[in-house]
């Protein structure tokens, strides 16, 4: 069989500065740095219009908490201490927002953002960040009942 997954609109977007966070913070892109960004990006407060983001940061950031604790928790903290994120200069879907953003240099995307000394670990940020990981817990079963379901729906691929 062959499941074709779709890319919804709202990810498409998301992504677009999902990868810019990548670039100006320099977490890399493997399995290990996706968890760790998604905490990034869920301490810094992605607006909720970018909802694809929220769901997909929440999944990778109890998936982080479950492998790597420490550093998933030191990427939610770095977060916290900007003063800004990539996602509040783009409203979502708006193209000419993101076409300008290109035009800035990474130096000044990092001066945006303004990235402090990491902050001490509080209450409310363990609070925050174990809501978030019990969010990614739930979405879990979704994602895989939305897998099997494409499964069962999908055609056949063809027999060579």
């Amino acid at each position: 069989r062959v499941v074709t997954l779709r890319n919804p609109w709202a990810r498409r977007q998301a992504i677009k500065i999902h990868d810019l966070n990548h670039i100006v913070t320099g977490y890399d892109t493997d399995f290990y740095s996706e968890s760790l960004i998604g905490a990034y990006e869920l301490g810094s407060g992605i607006p909720f219009e970018y909802r694809a983001a929220w769901f997909f940061n929440c999944n990778s950031t109890f998936i982080g908490l479950l492998h790597s604790p420490i550093e998933t928790t030191k990427a939610f903290l770095a977060g916290r201490s900007n003063e800004a994120n990539l996602y509040e200069l783009v409203a979502i879907g708006n193209e000419k927002d993101y076409e300008t953003v290109l035009q800035y240099k990474v130096g000044t995307l990092v001066q945006y953002i303004n990235q402090k000394p990491t902050k001490k670990l509080e209450w409310d940020d363990v609070v925050d960040l174990l809501a978030y990981a019990v969010v990614g817990l739930a979405i879990v079963p979704i994602i895989t009942l939305g897998l099997a379901i494409g499964m069962l729906c999908s055609k056949p691929s063809p027999q060579k």
